[in-house]
């Protein structure tokens, strides 16, 4: 059984809960925006590849879809925080392939 110290941070007097993302969490947040901006087109060609310390890595199908994302990178990033709570996103990177 986990004790309350692993559960919770003390900061300031007040106690805050520690949360860590999972990939399947932030993959689900992004899909989840990709599927509201573009639809079932978007979810064809945009997939999340890789999570690691607040980096995202989007693998994309085509060179037409890259451009686009790198054009809304900003506010993609900041819709997938404001799905999450917080700003664990902190890069966004994207590959062709």
């Amino acid at each position: 059984m986990r004790s309350l110290k692993d559960l919770t941070v003390k900061s300031g007097g007040w106690i805050q809960e520690e949360r860590k993302l999972d990939d399947k969490t932030v993959f689900f947040a992004f899909e989840k925006v990709i599927g509201e901006w573009y639809g079932m087109k978007g979810r064809e060609n945009i997939f999340p590849e890789h999570w690691t310390d607040g980096a995202l890595l989007i693998r994309v199908r085509s060179s037409l879809w890259l451009n686009e994302l790198l054009l809304e990178k900003e506010k993609l990033q900041r819709a997938v925080n404001v799905f999450l709570g917080g700003e664990p996103v902190k890069q966004i990177t994207f590959k062709r392939g």
